[in-house]
């Protein structure tokens, strides 16, 4: 009988201690894990708005003797430009360097203290030319390499 009693005792105590205790509380956060792999490519996006495919780029140089003296500066033309065909409906922008290289530093005109301090270099443009002004007491010392960009303006579409 007494095998009898220890037997119901376990019973009672194993079955009463299988019961659900309340949760605990949660514990520090794991490491990261490591990333997944990428998944498949989307699908390729609409076309991009119309550019404007009509910018044209010229390249030219003047040497020191090229330069004609006009009163109290010195000029030089470029002509022809085919791609000033109306002046009034371009944008013409001129850059002046030192070196055609791709690593050669580029001045916009107009531009000032370009050789020497108080030297001035402009330009104008008229169809099909380009009339870049030195303004100093002697032309340019050293060979100049000119970028000529034209932008034609965009036509006004009417309503």
């Amino acid at each position: 009988m007494k095998m009898k009693l220890l037997f119901i005792v376990l019973l009672a105590l194993i079955i009463g201690c299988a019961k659900q205790g309340p949760e605990g509380p949660t514990g520090a956060t794991g490491a990261t894990g490591a990333t997944g792999a990428s998944g498949p490519s989307g699908p390729e996006g609409p076309p991009g708005a119309s550019g404007t495919p009509n910018i044209k780029i010229v390249f030219d140089s003047a040497s020191p003797s090229s330069w004609v003296v006009n009163g109290n500066f010195y000029t030089f033309t470029i002509a022809p430009v085919p791609y000033i065909t109306n002046p009034d409906s371009a944008i013409v922008t001129v850059d002046a360097g030192l070196s055609l290289s791709s690593l050669a530093a580029w001045y916009q005109l107009p531009f000032t203290n370009v050789f020497s301090i108080g030297d001035e270099m402009d330009f104008s443009y008229t169809d099909y030319s380009i009339t870049l002004f030195y303004n100093y007491s002697s032309p340019p010392t050293q060979l100049l390499y000119f970028k000529i960009t034209v932008i034609p303006t965009p036509k006004v579409k009417k309503r």
